[in-house]
């Protein structure tokens, strides 16, 4: 009967050792994230370039539909 009680104590600290470094290793890679992505928001890449241009003429469409939209 001590050996069942010894397996059972051993399994039970086996299990909450396997926890413990699920755990463990869930708040590393957390961190190691936001760390990551703090990191790539303050660099502050420019991902969308705006330009202006002007022309001399706008071509209009000859045709115009209008929206028959009931709330106005």
């Amino acid at each position: 009967m001590i050996y069942m009680q010894r397996i059972t104590r051993l399994f039970y600290f086996s299990c909450r050792m396997a926890w413990v470094l699920c755990v463990i290793t869930s708040i590393m890679l957390f961190t190691y994230q936001v760390v990551e992505r703090a990191i790539d928001y303050n660099k502050h890449n420019t991902t969308v370039s705006v330009g202006i241009r002007y022309t001399d003429s706008v071509a209009y469409p000859s045709v115009t539909l209008c929206d028959t939209n009931s709330f106005r």
